[in-house]
């Protein structure tokens, strides 16, 4: 077997050398090599069926998930190359129509099924270049006709029964065919089988070539001064299509698989079909061009890997031995069949899949610095929060100024008595300041409550499936169960700081509410990565699994209340002399049920003061732009529910099957989760590599 491997290796890294050869015996010997023509479909098949079994299915629905780079690959290879190939051929061979329409043909024709062969080869993105061919071949139909109409005037018609069973047989069926196997088999097909059958697959590329290659032998062999030129002209054009893809991914700082995967894509095209076409519609002389393509392309094929691969070497390394647990069982034992995890894990997850092996796997901890840092600001802050509204209950709205200073200072002392003792100078001082700001934030939380229709019902509320040990009868509410087809579950438990409710209609409107630190605003494309969607997440237990609480509970929306630094914007308010004259305005970020009874009865003198809304003067109604980012109607927030389901069954499966890959999401330039992370020492990631960029669509739940 190691002999095998071996001979695989050498023929691969050899590739350079032998394509150049088994295209001149294709033009040399054109009937003894042409033999091979019947059972080229079926080795275009198997090798199809050897590349696929690298690959899963959720791979290639993520492709569509987020087909950025798939659009892109398909507009240079369907667009862009055929007008240049027709602006240039023009420019050169202008006077003869038919070398120009030979040369348009060459490349309107779809992405070459070999591409995904030297893809492979070369480490590119398979799932990727899977769903570049398969589209590219199913839009053929249309894309072909539409380019020799519009460049050239020629009409031509496809025969689309044929070209979609070729299609089936040579890349869909194999494709499906080897993805199944991987996945029944929890990656032995890609471990094991695949480089099995690597060796034999390059044995079959070298007939493919050959084979392809008898077709240009008359050509060749009677070759003029024009053939020459337009030889020549094939060939630099065929180069300018591998520059053009790569000088696409290297604009978008694609990593090196996708990089691969656009060049091959780009440059390479599916001959068979242009001169299938160039036979039946157009003169002899059109033929040419087209299978000039043959010739070349898979020589520069080789050629062009090899540079890759000279230039790439380490990063190609790298990839080829993605982190991955190879001891899947083992690794269940420590998972056990369960998963319980809260948001801040499953987005720590979403950030970089290795970094939670790490650190909630494996539980390594990262060297602490010697120093003393207290945090307690954000602490403190939800404690008193807390027991402010629980321990006042309805009487919290009606406390003037001075009792509101009071009890503050009350509840402040108590803490500090309770976890601060001996505090020294700058520690008091801290406190001061806090204690300054939570008077002016209940404040602020005392004039909502005042004026709203929903009402505070439930603080630290626990989303667990375990009682509290401290407070057994404590209310808490079961987590949704999700399961991962393959007898795993997962479930998120964690802690709400305050849950709102109203009811209206025979429902119970929820509404949760977290204080949060800082300024970060709220996106839901950030949410559709699977960043910030921690009040989302409890949100939709709660609607879901809170029905002992909240009869006929419905999501009515979250809401992040910025409690700490303090602002400085300083308001008066309209009305009501029981306030004081001056008041402090905390910002809002969150997402709402776009329904007018509901955000009306947030906020109901419409000031946008106490929801993340701003409102039209005129109207009275929020402006387009801010319903447009804080308000989701019923429809959406389901797809939003859905989403995050699909997300966290997805992390499952990948878990439990060992696939642990440094691959940081990096969702604004700059801001790689690698630049903070305590385990890069570990993973050795390098900046670029590997990399998630995901598509920022503008609204990402918005209805299809």
């Amino acid at each position: 077997m190691k002999q095998w491997a071996g001979l695989g290796k050498f023929l691969a890294g050899h590739m350079q050398i032998i394509v150049p050869i088994c295209v001149a015996l294709g033009v040399l010997f054109p009937q003894q090599i042409g033999v091979l023509k019947p059972i080229v479909p079926a080795l275009f098949a198997f090798m199809t069926f050897q590349g696929a079994l690298s690959n899963t299915f959720h791979q290639v629905t993520e492709v569509f998930r987020r087909p950025l780079h798939l659009i892109l690959a398909l507009l240079v290879s369907a667009a862009l190359i055929p007008i240049a190939a027709y602006a240039m051929g023009s420019l050169f061979f202008g006077s003869n129509p038919n070398l120009v329409c030979g040369i348009v043909l060459e490349y309107s024709v779809p992405v070459a099924v070999t591409a995904f062969m030297w893809i492979s080869m070369f480490g590119g993105n398979g799932p990727l270049a899977l769903t570049i061919i398969l589209t590219s071949s199913v839009i053929s139909p249309v894309t072909i006709p539409l380019t020799l109409k519009l460049l050239l005037g020629a009409t031509v018609s496809i025969d689309v029964p044929s070209m979609m069973q070729d299609m089936a047989f040579m890349i869909a069926i194999p494709a499906v065919l080897g993805i199944m196997i991987n996945e029944l088999t929890r990656g032995w097909g890609h471990e094991k089988l695949s480089p099995a059958l690597s060796p034999a697959c390059k044995f079959m590329m070298m007939g493919v070539i050959a084979s392809n290659s008898t077709a240009m032998s008359e050509y060749v062999l009677h070759m003029n001064a024009v053939r020459l030129e337009v030889a020549l002209f094939i060939l630099v054009f065929a180069i300018s299509g591998f520059v053009v893809g790569f000088l696409v991914a290297h604009a978008l700082h694609l990593p090196y698989s996708e990089t691969t995967t656009m060049c091959f894509t780009c440059g390479m095209r599916n001959i068979s079909s242009g001169a299938v076409i160039a036979t039946q519609y157009f003169p002899g002389e059109v033929v040419f061009p087209v299978m000039c393509g043959t010739l070349f392309q898979q020589v520069l094929a080789s050629l062009i890997g090899h540079l890759f691969e000279r230039l790439t070497g380490e990063e190609r390394a790298a990839q080829r031995k993605p982190a991955r647990v190879e001891d899947v069982k083992a690794l269940e034992s420590i998972l056990g069949p369960s998963m319980r995890i809260s948001p801040t894990r499953f987005e720590r997850y979403i950030s970089c899949p290795f970094a939670y092996f790490m650190q909630y796997v494996l539980g390594a901890r990262p060297r602490q610095k010697a120093e003393l840092a207290p945090n307690i600001s954000g602490t403190l802050t939800h404690w008193v929060l807390e027991q402010a509204l629980r321990r006042e209950g309805s009487a919290f709205a009606k406390l003037t100024q001075p009792q509101l200073e009071q009890l503050v200072e009350s509840l402040v002392q108590e803490y500090t008595a309770a976890n601060l003792p001996g505090a020294g100078v700058r520690m008091n001082y801290l406190l001061g300041r806090i204690q300054r700001n939570l008077v002016g934030l209940l404040g602020f939380i005392q004039r909502d409550v005042r004026q709203s229709g929903f009402q505070p019902v439930a603080f630290e509320l626990r989303i667990d499936d375990r009682p509290d040990s401290d407070d057994p009868d404590a209310p808490r509410v079961d987590p949704v169960q999700l399961d991962d087809g393959r007898g795993h579950t997962v479930r998120i438990v964690g802690t709400v700081d305050r849950v709102d409710t109203m009811e209206l209609g025979g429902k119970t409107y929820i509404r949760v509410v977290d204080y949060k630190t800082g300024s970060k605003k709220f996106d839901l494309r950030e949410v559709y990565y699977g960043l910030d969607c921690q009040m989302l997440l409890y949100l939709f237990t709660l609607e879901r699994n809170g029905g002992h609480l909240f009869s006929q509970g419905t999501a009515a929306g979250v809401e992040y209340l910025w409690a700490d630094p303090a602002p400085e914007n300083i308001i008066r308010p309209e009305t009501d002399d029981a306030e004081p004259l001056q008041a402090q305005n905390y910002p809002l970020e969150g997402l709402l049920l776009d329904e007018p009874s509901i955000y009306h009865a947030m906020d109901t003198r419409g000031t946008g003061a106490f929801v993340p809304l701003s409102f039209s003067a005129k109207t009275g109604e929020p402006t387009a732009q801010s319903a447009k980012a804080r308000l989701a109607d019923r429809e959406k927030f389901n797809r939003i529910r859905d989403h995050l389901d699909g997300m966290l069954t997805d992390m499952a499966k990948n878990l439990y099957s060992g696939e642990i890959d440094a691959a940081p999401l990096v969702p604004n330039a700059g801001k790689s989760p690698c630049l903070w992370c305590e385990y890069r020492t570990v993973c050795r990631h390098a900046d670029g590599e590997g990399e998630r960029t995901p598509l920022k669509p503008d609204d990402p739940f918005g209805a299809e």
